[in-house]
């Protein structure tokens, strides 16, 4: 183990010119994710109980670059009932984080 680099950076890999700082931002940098661009499709879980049907919110959906197919992200996941994907309306889409 090289003293000058310290234990950390002797664990990650790096080499002589790396700092701490550089090897854990390289680490915990990623691609930009899919949230930065508002959601093609809401996924709602819809529960019917009697006459009436519940639906809650449950993740999104964006198509991919050649729109040939989606991603989904799932918060929940349930164990009955139906997944139903909606597109958002524009009050939802203004809403942050959603």
């Amino acid at each position: 183990m090289n003293p000058a680099l310290g234990r950390a950076a002797f664990l990650f890999g790096a080499t002589s010119h790396q700092t701490r700082k550089e090897i854990i931002m390289a680490r915990s940098n990623t691609a930009p994710s899919q949230e930065t661009n508002p959601p093609d499709f809401l996924a709602w879980h819809v529960a019917n109980k009697g006459d009436k049907g519940f639906w809650t919110r449950i993740g999104a959906a964006w198509f991919h670059r050649d729109r040939k197919g989606l991603s989904l992200q799932l918060e929940v996941v349930p164990i009955n009932g139906r997944i139903v994907l909606r597109t958002p309306l524009d009050d939802e889409k203004k809403e942050p984080g959603a």
